[in-house]
């Protein structure tokens, strides 16, 4: 029996030579919110530069045979990370990559999304249909999605003390299916398929 699968998680990081310049959830006041990260199905991890989310909660489970699933559903989690850059330094980049795999009956469907900002500025907005084009329609082990965004030196991003932000990500899974026949299993669990972050800093200029 084949069924649908999609495994995401949130991984972000910095390069190796800007250690220590951010800080991710520096007061451990990191949220997540929606019907797919309740209390205790969503955790944050951080070492050094970087920082991975961890959620169990983002699932859609249809058994075949089982009406009381129903055809449709949409899981949903808002995470917001408070976020600090040592101070004479700026977030200049950040290259964003949605990760993950499938495996799925006929007459099945879904989509997985996420909507990022940083600096209260849009970071990234990604969105792929299960099946995806262009991959086997019944089982792909891993489908890569990347956007980058950068962002400009100023003043108010370059103050004489560390800056304070937050990360802020919106993720979501919507699974379908046509009648109470087929399997669909989705999933958002674990960091190995995941949706990557990584980030660039630069040094602020004396001018500001």
């Amino acid at each position: 029996m084949r069924f649908l699968k999609c495994l995401i998680g949130l991984f972000v990081s910095m390069p190796a030579f800007s250690q220590g310049i951010v800080t991710w959830n520096f007061n451990n006041k990191a949220t997540g919110e929606g019907n797919g990260c309740g209390p205790g199905e969503v955790a944050f991890i951080t070492a050094g530069n970087e920082m991975s989310v961890v959620f169990s909660g983002l699932v859609i489970a249809f058994n075949a045979g089982d009406a009381t699933g129903g055809l449709s559903e949409q899981k949903t989690c808002r995470i917001v990370v408070p976020t600090k850059i040592q101070a004479g330094y700026y977030l200049s980049k950040l290259n964003q990559k949605l990760s993950y795999g499938y495996m799925r009956t006929d007459s099945t469907m879904g989509n997985v999304a996420a909507v990022t900002e940083f600096y209260s500025e849009a970071a990234a907005n990604i969105s792929q249909d299960i099946p995806t084009p262009g991959q086997d329609p019944y089982a792909v082990p891993l489908v890569e999605e990347e956007v980058s965004t950068e962002w400009k030196q100023t003043p108010e991003r370059c103050v004489n003390r560390d800056y304070i932000s937050t990360f802020k990500s919106s993720l979501v899974v919507i699974g379908k299916r046509e009648n109470i026949a087929q399997d669909l299993k989705i999933a958002i669990d674990g960091h190995d398929i995941r949706f990557d972050v990584e980030g660039d800093t630069l040094l602020c200029s004396p001018s500001h």
